[in-house]
């Protein structure tokens, strides 16, 4: 009995903390010349000031201090990040580069099998926006997933504003929007297709709401997208990011995909998703969220775990 974990929680052993070692080093060394500067922050957080930056739904852990306090362990390191910087940082400060590697703590759903314990290879910016401030950030996950060992990535790219831009659009109301967002971000599609069906919407916006999340490709899908969304979406910033993009990806394939807006939450703009060959797992996710504080903000994080499974994978 004593031999025991905690569900979802394990140790690590000598030679996959090694390799877990020497990925971390490859991939600080990339972000440390991209011009990202280490920070840590504390592994309990006052739950409600995350909350005012996020909404917080996947914590394990909720716990009460000496002082009455409702704490918890971090269960997002960019809104740790987030409130460091409002924390301890000015206007004249920015813009404001920060690195990151932290153990993150989510519940999962009993019997899957999955961890509640994981790390996060992260950075996080703040002070600048525009195409060519996207374009670095994207650059910095490549470079990163090489130095990780894993150029033969895919990278999906999309942005989560056109959503915004469709609901809008739509018009259909507070409650559909809600319940459209929370259906894509479970990819939850039987149940978008309730939504459409139920919603007194004209048949066109029921089609350009369930069309959308199924374009993924290359140019083609650009253009499916710019098709379907004409008038409704003005795609200069994305398009001229995806030109600047495509020819500088290397080994990596580089596709856009509209599923991926299902990652909206606290995003506001560019969103990506990286996976590996043989892999099911998410290997690296991020994007931009310009509105959660007074700055503009993007970021990504690597998950360590996933990293080391699909290298390992082959084995």
């Amino acid at each position: 009995m004593l031999a025991r974990t905690p569900r979802g929680f394990r140790d690590i052993l000598p030679p996959e903390a090694a390799q877990r070692e020497q990925v971390v080093g490859a991939v600080n060394q990339v972000l440390a010349r991209a011009g990202y500067r280490p920070i840590e922050t504390p592994t309990l957080e006052l739950l409600p000031v995350l909350e005012e930056l996020g909404s917080i739904t996947t914590t394990p852990f909720r716990m009460f201090d000496r002082d009455g306090e409702l704490l918890t362990p971090r269960p997002d390191v960019t809104l740790q990040v987030a409130r460091l910087a409002q924390a301890h940082y000015e206007d004249s400060d920015l813009p404001l580069k920060f690195r990151y590697n932290q153990r993150v703590f989510r519940e999962q759903e009993r019997g899957r099998g999955d961890v509640r314990e994981f790390t996060q290879i992260g950075v996080e910016a703040f002070g600048e926006s525009g195409r060519q401030a996207d374009y670095e950030l994207v650059q910095a996950l490549l470079s990163s997933l090489g130095a990780a060992g894993l150029a033969d990535c895919r990278v999906l790219l999309c942005t989560v504003d056109v959503l915004a831009a469709v609901l809008a659009w739509a018009d259909g109301g507070p409650d559909f929007d809600v319940a459209v967002k929370a259906a894509l971000h479970a990819n939850d599609f039987v149940h978008l297709e309730e939504l459409l069906a139920a919603a007194d919407l004209e048949e066109e916006k029921r089609r350009v709401i369930w069309e959308l999340p199924r374009i993924h490709g290359g140019d083609q899908a650009l253009a499916k997208a710019q098709e379907l969304l004409r008038g409704i979406y003005d795609w200069k910033l994305f398009a001229a990011l995806w030109q600047q993009l495509k020819g500088s990806q290397g080994m990596l394939e580089l596709d856009i995909d509209f599923s991926v807006m299902s990652s909206f939450d606290y995003y506001t703009g560019l969103v990506f998703e990286a996976y590996a060959p043989g892999h099911p797992g998410i290997i690296a996710s991020g994007g931009r969220y310009d509105h959660m504080l007074a700055w503009p903000a993007a970021g990504f994080a690597l998950y360590l775990e996933n990293i080391t499974e699909a290298l390992n994978a082959d084995d």
